[in-house]
C-alpha cells in the first residue's frame, strides 16, 4: 500500500482577531485516513491553543524574531469517519490561517515517523523583490514513506501581498494567503524515495506590493505507510532552529 493525497480544506484569513477559528471540510474524510492541519498564527505572543478533541499536538514549539513573530504549530488525527469540519480555539484573539491535509494509507496505530521545525532566513540579493529563506534539511527515519511540509510566512501587516515559492523536488498541496499579515503553504517531497532524507531546499517570497518578509517557518512531518512496523524515533522533536533576521525593505518593481 502506498500513502496517497486526496484533499486539503483551509479556513479563511480573519481579518479581525478571534478567539474561535472554524474549518469546514470539503468533502468528509474517510474513516481511517490520516489528517494533519498546519495552523499559522500571527500575534505579537503565542496564545495557548485548545486543540479540538480527537486531535494530537505535533508539539512543535513556537519561535519568534526580536521584532516580528510567527508561529506554525501542527496537529493530527486519524479519521472516524464522521468529521464536517473542526474548531481550534486560542486564549486570546489572533488571526489564524489553518490548512488540513487528507491523505490514505498511513499507519493509524503510530503515523508520525519523523519530524522537526526549522526557522530561518537567508537575504539572497538586492536587484529583486524577493527574498530566499531557507527550508531546513530534514533527516527522516528510516521508515519514512510520504513528507509534508508547511512554511508559514509572516509580513507584520505592513500592507504586502506574498507568494511562497515551490522549490524543486517538491509538490505545492495548497497555498493561502493574506495581504495583511502573511501565507500559509503545505508541500509535499514528491517523488520521495522512502527512507531518505530531505535536503534543505530555499523557497522565494515576493513582496508584490513592497511589503517586507519578516520571518518564515517551515515544519516537516515524515509518515508511516500502513501495516509498517515502527523503527524510527517516534518522539516529536525539534532538530534545528535558527534565529530569523528582519529583511527590510524590500525590493519592488
Amino acid at each position: 500500500m502506498a500513502i496517497s493525497f486526496l484533499q486539503t480544506v483551509a479556513s479563511s484569513w480573519a481579518s479581525t482577531f478571534t478567539s474561535s477559528h472554524v474549518i469546514t471540510f470539503s468533502a468528509t474524510p474517510a474513516s481511517g485516513n490520516f489528517l494533519f492541519a498546519f495552523i499559522h498564527i500571527d500575534v505579537s505572543t503565542a496564545p495557548t491553543l485548545t486543540i479540538p478533541s480527537g486531535w494530537t499536538s505535533i508539539g512543535w514549539p513556537s519561535y519568534a524574531t526580536s521584532l516580528d513573530p510567527v508561529y506554525l504549530q501542527g496537529m493530527y488525527k486519524i479519521s472516524n469517519g464522521a468529521e464536517t469540519g473542526f474548531t481550534i480555539g486560542t486564549s486570546t484573539g489572533c488571526r489564524m490561517g489553518v490548512a488540513c491535509v487528507e491523505l490514505s494509507g498511513v499507519d493509524t496505530s503510530s503515523p508520525i515517523a519523523s519530524n522537526d521545525a526549522y526557522m530561518a532566513s537567508v537575504y539572497t540579493g538586492s536587484t529583486r523583490r524577493g527574498f530566499e529563506y531557507d527550508m531546513g534539511s530534514f533527516s527522516a527515519s528510516a521508515d519514512t514513506s510520504y513528507v509534508l511540509r508547511g512554511s508559514a510566512c509572516n509580513d507584520d501587516g505592513d500592507g504586502g501581498t506574498f507568494d511562497i515559492g515551490t522549490p524543486g523536488g517538491h509538490t505545492q498541496l495548497i497555498h493561502i494567503e493574506n495581504a495583511s499579515y502573511g501565507a500559509l503553504k503545505v508541500l509535499a517531497v514528491n517523488p520521495y524515495v522512502a527512507g531518505d532524507s530531505v535536503p534543505n531546499a530555499s523557497i522565494t517570497t515576493e513582496s508584490i506590493d513592497g511589503g517586507e518578509v519578516d520571518a518564515v517557518e517551515t515544519g516537516s512531518i515524515g509518515l508511516r505507510v500502513a501495516g509498517s512496523s515502527p523503527v524510527g524515533p517516534s518522539a516529536l522533536r525539534v532538530s534545528h532552529v535558527a534565529n530569523a533576521i528582519r529583511l527590510q525593505p524590500n525590493y519592488k518593481w
